[in-house]
């Protein structure tokens, strides 16, 4: 979803969209990305599935859809050991926030991790793309994408209710992304909040 090879011209946006909600506190701007790599493998055989390098430290993303978090080949939960890993393999100060992403904002072994679901990052993602910049292909894949991980959020009971809401909204969403995301967010948030 951030990868600068999946549409170059957005990259800078699509990572401080994402470093918004994982490391709030670092106050990052476009200026700050260094790079984004995926599944780093450590020097003690963990492997963290996205990297963000910015500044002079990283952020640093473990996601799950269906496992959970698992310890790494050194003993240690993943959330506890990525953050030292990372820093000691890069060289890195201060060390690296991590960010849990999962379906439903799942808790990790890292008190100080910051919880994400799949959702609030594609919902972030659409909402700082400028519609300027997207061809008609890579809206159909965002929309697509969208409302995947939302629907993927939501638990089977609640997904019936968001398709009918959005019947029409997902259709139209290559034709106006941007302006209808507002839309999403408050639909979704509405849904998470009744369950």
């Amino acid at each position: 979803m951030i990868r600068r090879e999946t549409h170059p011209e957005t990259f800078e946006q699509r990572v401080l969209a994402v470093l918004k909600l994982a490391a709030p506190s670092l106050n990052s701007t476009a200026n700050d990305i260094h790079d984004v790599r995926t599944q780093v493998v450590t020097s003690d055989g963990g492997t963290p599935d996205i990297v963000i390098f910015v500044g002079t430290t990283a952020v640093i993303i473990e996601a799950k859809t269906r496992s959970l978090e698992h310890k790494t080949p050194a003993g240690q939960m993943q959330t506890k050991g990525y953050p030292s890993a990372v820093a000691a393999l890069f060289g890195l100060s201060p060390t690296p926030e991590i960010a849990f992403l999962t379906l439903d904002r799942s808790g990790a072994c890292n008190e100080d991790a910051t919880l994400l679901t799949w959702a609030d990052c594609a919902l972030a993602l659409a909402k700082a793309i400028s519609k300027d910049n997207l061809d008609p292909v890579f809206a159909g894949l965002l929309a697509t994408a969208i409302s995947h991980f939302v629907r993927a959020c939501l638990s089977s009971k609640a997904e019936k209710l968001l398709t009918e809401l959005l019947s029409g909204v997902i259709d139209r969403w290559t034709d106006s992304l941007i302006e209808r995301i507002g839309e999403v967010q408050e639909l979704y948030a509405r849904l998470e909040a009744a369950l």
